[in-house]
């Protein structure tokens, strides 16, 4: 423990210890000396008696007085006349008026942390042999308890540290340091170092994609083998059979060869399926069974084929829902969601804002050839405060944009989108600013910033989703699915009827 920790850490410790002390032993006075040791010396720290005097600036070396005695034979002693022993000095002791002393040295996992001395009782009796052991047992459970507390910060201190300089100089091209992001970087590390299956759940544009490589490249083993992605939402049920399981010549019209599927291409690595959620109940079938076996087979062939992979699977749905409507087996679920990870939407990390615009103005400066550096104080309060429902994506959209339309090395408000320009205040829930409230409310009170936005991008659009996902940076179909779970578009049992409180776009 060195100098910084005992005066940061344990002052505040053994100042209140102190005072329990001498208030339980009705002793006239107390001081607590830590232990400064680059200068090798006993420095007061707190002094505590009856009339409210204080002592200041006392100093003691190593070795003088009583000081020197219980430090050298490491334990307590009792004084019962201060006036007849020799190891009172003039230092500081002409103001004790009592004869009773009690000292007690302070080591800590056998390292010198200080001394405390208590004087005399208010009733001017000495102290007792049990007076004696009782303070000698109770700062030696409080010095216990200091260690391991001390243990624990240094414990989370270094893996903090740990986390922090991976995510600051890019965990895996990861920035955040965010209570939540640090937790899902130990995650990533943890099944880093297994084949588990993985399911990443988060809104779209929170960086389901980053997690997945994250996963594959922190194994220094893992990232030599192949890495394959799939945006499963972006193909039809025939397109995404064949993409995934390949097919045979003939199998269909257009197959005029052989193919191999994304399955064997990841043999051996890792298959990242993106929107998990679009696989249709016959398509799942087929998952489950290479899943649980490692088995399928291509399009038109009978030939069975088998492979060894780890999937990662991702989806911006809740796949229980899905489950309560029949749209997704809840067998499949169960083998997808062995390691969960839940990426957190930007507004509910707030204080990753900064160094994501950071790197995001870094980034495209260069990309475009710009000398723009930083941003104003003011553009990022604003930044700050918007929700951003296309979370990290739409971050980025809005600063290409500004270092796109800049003038200067620095970004400011007049850079940014005119929605910008009239973001309310103190819209954002960071959940790291109010640790004692519910998660559900703060995910209630995000949920109504996001509302209004959307409604506002709406209004100015005149009711054109296209061109109100294009204001709020997303894409269409996220801000269809966003409206939906808004409430503001009602969906219908019927397959194609609908009913929204903004018309059907022509």
């Amino acid at each position: 423990m060195n100098e910084k920790d005992i005066f940061d850490d344990g002052k505040t410790f053994l100042t209140s210890t102190l005072q329990r002390m001498i208030l339980v032993l009705k002793a006239s006075s107390g001081s607590l000396f830590l232990f400064n040791q680059r200068d090798n010396e006993l420095v007061l720290s707190a002094y505590y008696n009856a009339k409210g005097f204080v002592l200041t600036d006392i100093k003691k070396q190593i070795g003088e007085g009583v000081a020197g005695s219980v430090l050298k034979i490491r334990r307590a002693i009792l004084v019962h006349d201060i006036d007849k022993d020799p190891r009172f000095n003039s230092n500081g002791f002409e103001h004790y008026h009592g004869k009773s002393f009690i000292s007690i040295p302070l080591f800590c996992n056998d390292e010198l942390i200080g001394l405390i001395n208590i004087t005399d009782k208010v009733s001017g009796e000495p102290f007792t042999e049990e007076d004696l052991a009782f303070a000698d047992n109770e700062l030696k459970h409080q010095l216990h308890r200091l260690a391991d507390q001390r243990a624990i910060i240094e414990e989370n201190q270094c893996l903090r540290d740990k986390i922090a300089k991976a995510s600051r100089g890019k965990f895996q091209n990861i920035t955040g340091k965010h209570p939540r992001m640090l937790k899902i970087y130990s995650l990533i590390e943890a099944v880093a170092s297994t084949r588990a299956t993985v399911l990443i759940n988060g809104e779209s544009g929170t960086g389901k994609r980053l997690a997945a490589h994250a996963i594959h490249n922190c194994n220094p083993e893992e990232r030599k083998k192949p890495f394959v992605e799939v945006s499963c939402g972006a193909l039809t049920e025939t397109l995404l059979d064949s993409e995934l399981f390949g097919h045979v010549k003939g199998a269909f019209t257009g197959a005029f060869r052989d193919r191999s599927g994304r399955f064997e291409m990841a043999d051996k690595g890792t298959i990242f399926l993106d929107e998990i959620d679009s696989f249709t109940l016959p398509m799942q079938v087929k998952l489950l069974r290479v899943l649980q076996d490692g088995e399928f087979e291509r399009v038109g062939d009978g030939k069975t084929i088998k492979v060894d992979i780890r999937i990662i699977a991702a989806t911006n749905q809740n796949l229980q829902k899905l489950i309560e409507q029949g749209k997704f087996r809840k067998d499949l679920y169960y083998r997808l969601n062995i390691i969960n990870i839940e990426l957190p939407p930007l507004r509910e990390r707030v204080s990753d804002i900064p160094l994501l615009v950071h790197d995001l103005i870094i980034k495209h400066a260069k990309q475009l050839g710009k000398d723009v550096r930083s941003v104003s104080a003011e553009t990022l309060e604003r930044l700050k405060r918007y929700p951003w429902p296309g979370n990290i994506r739409e971050l980025e959209n809005v600063i290409e944009r500004a270092v796109i339309l800049s003038q200067g090395p620095v970004l400011e408000l007049h850079d940014m989108p005119d929605h910008f320009h009239n973001v309310e205040p103190s819209i954002h829930v960071d959940a790291e600013l109010f640790p004692d409230v519910p998660d559900d409310k703060l995910r209630s009170v995000a949920r109504d910033s996001e509302y209004r936005h959307i409604l506002d991008a709406l209004n100015v659009a005149e009711g054109s989703r296209s061109k109100a996902a294009e204001r709020l940076g997303i894409d269409r179909t996220t801000l269809y699915k966003k409206m939906v779970n808004h409430g503001m578009i009602k969906v219908k049992r019927s397959r194609t009827a609908k009913a929204s409180m903004f018309p059907a776009e022509a």
